[in-house]
């Protein structure tokens, strides 16, 4: 009890004596070396920021190198000195301090690590600056919500300094677009995106894959395939790219059953065998071993907690970014099953949630799909009325507004082909419409589906580009159709004199005298 006592009166930490994390003599190392040595100077000045010089003297004397660097490529400390006028020379702290920084440099062979420990120092400067600033937000009782996600968000900028954005000249960027014009114009294979393994849906409607920082909506009403569909698009990047990173966070579906679809659809066999495989066949099991190890070694990533918020997944997915060093692509299945604590009823949570998503794109720099209930109203429609629209999107219209493509799988009204094989009258008829993208295309895909292996194949490769296109063809079609048939009526046969009969026979009320008709037979007449 005593020892508890002891424990609790202990003193604080007396704070009134500390001093922001800086070293000045590493700065000095740093920007001698960038004077010494010519080959090492350029990668320094791209690695190091002004913000990382804490000295104002050290501060200005780097940014004044970066800016002879820019305009005339090496630095040469002679050339550097004469190139600057005297009261750019007093920033820097005189000819003399600059000529001290070279003479003291020894060796410049671990000057990317001290770069490195450098930049440590500027992280824990803005750790700092962020926690004051919050917890003076949470004294004056500042909205919770708001500063967690201010403390969110900056701590991704501090972490990865190029996620943090500023105004940028035109001229500044047009070497690079114009060298990936170029590029591209070379290796038009050039995978640009992740690709998902679907043509159609690679080059015309995403034109060459999945873009960072875009959030794609997939939305279907129940037993229409959205979480086949999605995993199928999963199973296709990590064969394609093991290397990529996948991080599929699944609120309603065990990870051992997400697992068997992936399985499944790795080694196309029917799902269900894997739970009874005393069903299997030789082939199919030695097909199963064989894929195994493949999905095994893909860097793909499960998470099946039920209820978790997007504060949750952010977290997770920020991790992984630090350990695999990328996250290529983010599943979240699905949106309605998502916690949130703020906002009053149900439309404004989906907001909240759906905003949520989009930033997670944006500041990690990463496709997410975000799969999507439908309103039940659909249901209700018939015929044409019966096709998707975006409002049909559950509970909430923010998800149309922050979506950059918004897809609906529904039932196909179309015949699959080639029903001569045995296994297409499997395949169930898919339609997936590309309702919203702000990058390309609209349309539709059609797909078969088959549901055992959980596979998608594209039907026919059919794609229509541009509905009022689609539309004005069809009006030519019917046009040409319509003219084709007013020149067959007036080319129509006419008859001569030797097509008429040999006497005008009327059958008006015959029906009615059976001795008529006999003896119309009788005479040949009929």
């Amino acid at each position: 009890m005593a020892d508890a006592r002891k424990k609790n009166t202990k003193k604080p930490l007396d704070m009134s004596h500390r001093v922001l994390p800086t070293n000045v003599e590493l700065e000095k190392y740093l920007l001698g070396s960038i004077l010494y040595d010519g080959d090492i100077s350029q990668e320094l000045l791209t690695i190091l920021k002004e913000e990382d010089f804490f000295s104002p003297i050290n501060k200005n004397l780097f940014r004044k190198l970066k800016e002879k660097s820019a305009n005339k490529g090496v630095i040469d400390l002679t050339l550097f000195l004469s190139d600057i006028n005297e009261e750019d020379k007093l920033e820097i702290g005189g000819e003399e301090y600059v000529i001290d920084l070279v003479s003291n440099i020894v060796s410049t062979v671990n000057c990317e690590e001290k770069a490195k420990e450098l930049q440590k120092l500027t992280q824990l400067r803005k750790l700092i600056a962020l926690s004051d600033e919050v917890s003076d937000g949470a004294y004056r009782k500042e909205d919770a919500r708001d500063l967690i996600d201010k403390v969110q968000s900056n701590i991704l900028k501090i972490y990865d300094p190029s996620t943090a954005s500023e105004l940028v000249e035109v001229k500044d960027v047009m070497d690079d677009v114009v060298d990936e014009m170029i590029d591209l114009r070379l290796h038009p294979d050039k995978n640009q995106g992740i690709i998902v393994g679907f043509d159609n849906l690679d080059y015309d409607i995403t034109n060459g894959g999945f873009k960072e920082s875009q959030m794609i909506v997939l939305a279907a009403r129940p037993g229409c395939g959205k979480t086949s569909f999605v995993m199928n698009m999963v199973a296709n990047i990590a064969r394609r790219n093991p290397e990529k990173v996948i991080a599929v966070f699944n609120l309603e579906m065990a990870k051992e059953e997400l697992l068997n679809r992936l399985w499944s659809t790795y080694a196309n066999v029917d799902s269900k065998k894997i739970l009874r495989p005393v069903e299997l066949s030789k082939e199919e099991y030695n097909r199963l071993l064989d894929e195994r190890d493949r999905l095994a070694n893909s860097n793909i990533f499960i998470d099946d907690t039920a209820g978790c918020t997007m504060e949750d997944i952010r977290f997770k997915v920020n991790r992984l970014k630090n350990k695999k060093k990328r996250v290529d692509l983010v599943v979240i299945d699905h949106m309605q099953l998502l916690d949130e604590k703020t906002g009053n009823g149900r439309y404004e949570k989906m907001t909240n949630i759906s905003r949520s998503i989009k930033m997670m794109a944006k500041d990690l720099h990463v496709p997410v799909i975000a799969l999507s209930q439908m309103s039940r109203s659909i249901d209700t429609r018939e015929g044409e009325d019966r096709k998707p629209q975006m409002s049909d999107l559950k509970e909430s219209g923010a998800i149309e507004q922050d979506a950059d493509m918004i897809f609906f799988l529904s039932q196909g009204d179309f015949s699959l082909p080639g029903n001569e094989d045995e296994h297409d009258k499997n395949y169930v008829p898919i339609e997936l419409t590309v309702a919203k993208n702000r990058s390309g295309e609209t349309g539709e895909i059609h797909f078969g589906w088959h549901k055992d292996t959980m596979n998608f194949i594209v039907i026919n490769k059919v794609y229509k580009k541009n509905k009022k296109k689609q539309e004005k063809e069809d009006e030519e079609e019917d046009v040409k159709e319509n003219s084709s048939q007013e020149t067959t009526v007036e080319a129509s046969y006419e008859p001569t004199d030797e097509d008429a009969p040999e006497e005008n026979i009327s059958f008006a009320g015959v029906e009615d005298n059976e001795g008529d008709i006999t003896s119309m037979i009788e005479n040949d007449l009929l």
